[in-house]
């Protein structure tokens, strides 16, 4: 909703990489901003590049987004 995502963009104003607020981000944003939820869960891999989750949400976006080549090698990532 537009209230979630305005009270998570006050949270990463004072904190850009508050984990749980780029995360909610990149959730709400998905279908409207899709660049800002790769930007997002790029940051996020950034901070912990092992969550699997990140990864494969990153994955999912991109195919979304028809780039496969990023997703197939996200996906290629989660299931090593």
């Amino acid at each position: 909703s537009k209230a979630a995502l305005a009270h998570v963009n006050k949270v990463l104003d004072l904190d850009s990489l508050h984990r749980n607020a780029l995360h909610i981000r990149a959730v709400i944003s998905n279908k409207d901003n899709p660049q800002q939820s790769i930007k997002d869960l790029n940051n996020l891999i950034k901070l912990d590049p092992t969550n699997l989750l990140y990864i494969t949400q990153r994955a999912i976006i991109s195919s979304e987004m028809n780039d496969f080549e990023k997703a197939f090698l996200d996906f290629q990532k989660v299931l090593q």
